[in-house]
């Protein structure tokens, strides 16, 4: 079915004549070979080989599969870099003509992938997405349209901060592919009030965005009302989100609040009441478990054998909180000293400095977490109005 994929949508055509190599190994049939492997069975370029083998790929693309030893394999890979751009005009204009509509919309999102090594040139320590902070990394950046094709897309440093990848795509969008009348739909960390005045820069007015702000930017949004969801619990959710105040329905998981226009944006706040039982569920989970361990660490220090490092019970509760990502709902610990006796093999008493660890939750700081569960806020520039009414959406 892969091999299918490729020869109905002619990829083969996608290639510059003069940046492949022509033999009965060429780069499209070695982009072929490793399209169809990571689709079915992803492997390095020291496997591919064997799994070529156990495959009838050979005889239906007539090849050697001899010839696909790893220098071969890296040797194309740079060619397939060096046709890059013409990949991403061919699946453009094949998508395009496809379904222009699905255009409408182009979703804008990164992520990252982790190096054992360093010979990696472009890897860099850097925030992860694959929960190894402490790994080399890229960052990968891709663009779809709303069908989920991709049509273009870049490798990055691993230390790229997301916020400064936009400027090039926006560039693409207006004058490589010449699109008109789309928007950008993209997170919350690549939100910026530069890259937001980045896509109103358009003379034209032909791109749009539509993103959501991060979570400590929403209570700052001109008539957000936190407060409205401070009655929600985990039990009433799903009956209370129904009758909640100035929301309507969009599906089961958002019931959105149209904000109205503050200057040139326009605000739109949603709530989801599945992620709200899980956000709302993970915390409360996440500071009971806390509590019990502080529970048990007293336990532990009322029955030591040695003095223990104050240093280190600190340093101890300081990973846990980060660990768990509670770190802002509990004051610093508090560490009070007790006298603790033990009896030594010879019948005599020997007397060992002690610790009872204390640590106060920051209530308030719970409290405005938990305004915030399954909330989301969205801005777009789609201010245009028909009648005093909003056309989007």
């Amino acid at each position: 079915m892969a091999n299918q994929l490729w020869e109905d949508w002619q990829i083969d055509r996608a290639f510059d004549s003069s940046k492949i190599t022509n033999s009965s190994a060429s780069t499209p049939l070695i982009a072929r070979v490793l399209t169809i492997n990571r689709c079915l069975e992803p492997s390095s370029c020291y496997s591919i080989q064997d799994w070529v083998k156990t495959t009838t790929l050979p005889q239906m693309l007539n090849f050697d599969p001899e010839a696909l030893n790893d220098d071969k394999l890296y040797y194309e890979l740079n060619k397939i870099e060096a046709n890059k751009e013409y990949l991403e005009n061919f699946l453009f204009n094949k998508t395009y003509q496809l379904d222009p509509e699905s255009y409408n919309y182009i979703n804008y999102d990164l992520t990252t992938s982790y190096f054992i090594g360093i010979k990696c040139s472009l890897s860099r320590l850097g925030k992860s997405k694959d929960n190894q902070p402490h790994r080399r990394q890229v960052i990968l950046a891709i663009m779809v349209d709303e069908n989920g094709y991709p049509f273009k897309w870049d490798v990055l440093p691993g230390n790229t901060a997301e916020v400064s990848t936009l400027k090039d795509k926006v560039k693409a969008c207006k004058d490589r592919f010449h699109l008109k009348d789309v928007s950008l739909v993209f997170d919350r960390g690549i939100v910026s009030e530069d890259n937001l005045q980045l896509v109103d820069e358009d003379k034209e007015k032909t791109l749009k965005y539509l993103c959501t702000l991060d979570k400590n930017q929403i209570a700052k949004v001109e008539g957000v009302n936190l407060e409205l969801f401070k009655d929600l619990t985990i039990k009433n959710i799903k009956e209370e989100i129904e009758s909640l105040a100035g929301f309507t329905k969009y599906d089961e998981f958002l019931y959105y609040q149209d904000l109205g226009g503050v200057e040139d944006k326009r605000y739109i706040l949603g709530i989801n009441p599945t992620l709200f039982i899980e956000q709302r569920s993970n915390r409360e989970e996440k500071i009971k478990f806390f509590t019990q361990s502080i529970h048990q660490l007293n336990q532990g220090l009322q029955a030591a054998k040695r003095e223990r490092s104050k240093e280190v019970i600190r340093d101890n509760i300081k990973i846990e909180l980060a660990r768990l990502k509670i770190t802002r709902f509990f004051e610093k610990p508090r560490l009070s000293k007790i006298n603790l006796s033990r009896v030594l093999a010879n019948g005599s008493t020997k007397r060992i400095p002690g610790y009872q660890v204390s640590i106060k939750k920051k209530k308030e700081k719970i409290k405005e977490a938990s305004l915030l569960d399954g909330v989301c806020c969205f801005v777009t520039n789609h201010t245009e109005k028909k009648d005093n009414q909003f056309l989007f959406p």
